[in-house]
């Protein structure tokens, strides 16, 4: 018996809500499906070490990078993430799910291996110094917090006990022992690959998704005024949203910001500008910063808070008597922060 077979687009809108739903369910039964695996009660795979995502340095690299008594060379990389030593076989295959994923998502990353430097001993060095190579890489800890993410709704915690520098391990030296490594100078450094590494086992996940390109150009998170203390002259509000219930937040000029970046550039207006202006005309003089909070999941979870979002909180004492009027009048009900970033093309 023949059939027809009847062909149709579908929407755009009705795939993206679709794609939304099924990532909403994900999160959902995770729990429940991450209990049931446990149940199993799977054997740790054999891990003398652990196991780690990471990034490799070119091969023509590896020389330079190399120092005497140090790692081999083809030891030389940069950890993204370290997921340690007790990992089933089933949760590392679900690893490389999560770096297939986010791996096709980037394209290579470009970046430049830096200036030296040496952590002091600690347990995790076997009481050994640390000789290092600092590392630029932008968007790696973007790709980093995007890996987490993934793990997490696959059941996997990746170890996150210390803050995250990216570098690249030299040498494990004596305390006592004097001196850096012998090769200061940078170099470009270009990643286009994931590895997932246990003990001699690495997987590479090749870097396929599309190049970024980058726009130079100012911009501006206005936001309204939140709380006002008249008796201080005093104006708070949110400068800025970086994800809200658990999805990131569009703002009025079409952008997207990570929670990390978002954090960055708070640090650099408390560090390095803090003036007050006004509409534009003047630069300075009206006021001074005298708030700061950048609210990180990370940071909500330590202080045993949940405000449902990622944001950044400022607060300004308003010393110009003449603004202070039309902020009382409501002739002003917002502020904003200028600078100039970056703007990066998302693949979604």
């Amino acid at each position: 018996m023949a059939t027809d077979t009847i062909k149709f687009e579908v929407p755009a809108d009705v795939v993206q809500e679709f794609a939304e739903s099924l990532e909403d369910d994900m999160v959902k039964w995770a729990p429940a499906v991450h209990a049931r695996m446990a149940a199993y009660k799977e054997p740790v795979a054999k891990q003398a070490h652990g196991t780690m995502i990471a990034l490799f340095p070119p091969d023509e690299l590896l020389f330079d990078l190399t120092v005497d008594g140090g790692e081999e060379s083809v030891d030389l990389h940069v950890t993204v993430l370290y997921l340690g030593k007790d990992l089933t076989e089933t949760q590392l295959e679900m690893v490389g799910v999560a770096c297939k994923k986010v791996s096709e998502k980037y394209a290579p990353l470009n970046g430049s291996i830096g200036g030296a430097g040496r952590f002091p001993a600690s347990p995790s060095s076997d009481g050994k110094d640390v000789l290092i190579r600092l590392v630029n890489i932008p968007r790696l800890e973007a790709l980093r917090e995007e890996l987490i993410r993934s793990l997490r709704v696959l059941g996997i915690e990746p170890v996150l006990n210390n803050g995250y520098t990216p570098h690249m391990t030299l040498a494990y030296i004596d305390s006592e022992a004097e001196g850096t490594c012998v090769h200061p100078e940078p170099f470009e450094f270009i990643a286009d690959a994931l590895w997932v590494c246990t003990g001699d086992l690495r997987e590479e996940y090749k870097f396929s998704g599309e190049a970024i390109v980058k726009e130079h150009g100012p911009t501006e998170f206005t936001t309204k005024i939140a709380k006002v203390d008249m008796d201080r002259q005093m104006v708070f509000g949110w400068v800025t949203v970086a994800e809200e219930a658990g999805k990131s937040v569009v703002d009025k000029q079409g952008d997207v910001i990570s929670e990390d970046e978002m954090e960055k550039m708070a640090y650099d207006f408390v560090s390095n500008c803090r003036r007050v202006g006004e509409m534009h005309r003047r630069a300075e003089g009206v006021g001074k910063l005298v708030e700061s909070m950048v609210f990180t999941k990370e940071k909500q979870k330590s202080i045993g808070v949940n405000l449902g979002k990622s944001a950044w909180w400022c607060g300004f004492k308003i010393e110009d008597s003449e603004v202070w009027k039309k902020v009382k009048s409501g002739d002003y009900t917002a502020f904003s922060i200028h600078g100039k970033g970056v703007r990066q093309k998302l693949n979604e």
